[in-house]
C-alpha cells in the first residue's frame, strides 16, 4: 500500500465507496441482472478490482475508474438515470450534475417545440419530473411539463 496524506486517503475511501455504490445500484436498477449469473460475477470482479485498488492507494485508477461509472451512468435510461441520481444525493449528497445537464437540454428542446413525438420524450419529461421536485425555482417547469404530458392521449412510437 502507498503511503498517502490523510487528504489523499479520504479521497481514496470516498470514491471506492461511490464507486462501490454506484456498480452495485446499477445492477439492482435491471430486474434481468439480479438473476444473471454471469452479470453478477462480473459484478463481483468490478467490486474486487475496487477494493484492491483502495489497498494499493491507487488514487489515480480510481479516479478514472470513478469517470468511467459517470459515463457508464449517463447512458442509463432516464428513469434509471433519475433513480440513480436521486439515490447519489441521499448517500453522498451530490448527484450526476453532468448528465443532469444533458437531461435538462432535452427536456428544454422539448419544451420549446411543444409537443411530445415519441415515447422516450415522454420518459424523459418524467424522469425530469422526478429529478426537480424538490426544486422550488422548478415549480413553473413542473406545471409547463405537466401540461404538456397531460396532451398525451394516444400510445407514442418508441
Amino acid at each position: 500500500m502507498r503511503k498517502l496524506t490523510p487528504k489523499r486517503q479520504k479521497e481514496v475511501n470516498d470514491l471506492v465507496d461511490w464507486c462501490e455504490f454506484v456498480c452495485n445500484t446499477t445492477y439492482d436498477l435491471y430486474d434481468e441482472t439480479r438473476s444473471n449469473k454471469s452479470l453478477r460475477q462480473f459484478q463481483d470482479m468490478q467490486l474486487d478490482v475496487l477494493r484492491k485498488a483502495r489497498e494499493r492507494g491507487d488514487l489515480r485508477g480510481l479516479r478514472m475508474v470513478h469517470r468511467d461509472y459517470v459515463e457508464e451512468i449517463s447512458g442509463l435510461a432516464p428513469q434509471h438515470l433519475a433513480r440513480m441520481d436521486r439515490l447519489l444525493r441521499e448517500k453522498f449528497g451530490r448527484g450526476l450534475d453532468a448528465a443532469k445537464g444533458k437531461i435538462e437540454k432535452k427536456v428544454h428542446s422539448i419544451l420549446k417545440r411543444g409537443n411530445i413525438k415519441k415515447a422516450d420524450e415522454y420518459r424523459i419529461l418524467e424522469a425530469w419530473i422526478g429529478m426537480i421536485l424538490d426544486d422550488p425555482a422548478k415549480a413553473s417547469d413542473i406545471e409547463r411539463i405537466n401540461a404538456l404530458l397531460a396532451t398525451v392521449t394516444q400510445p407514442l412510437p418508441e
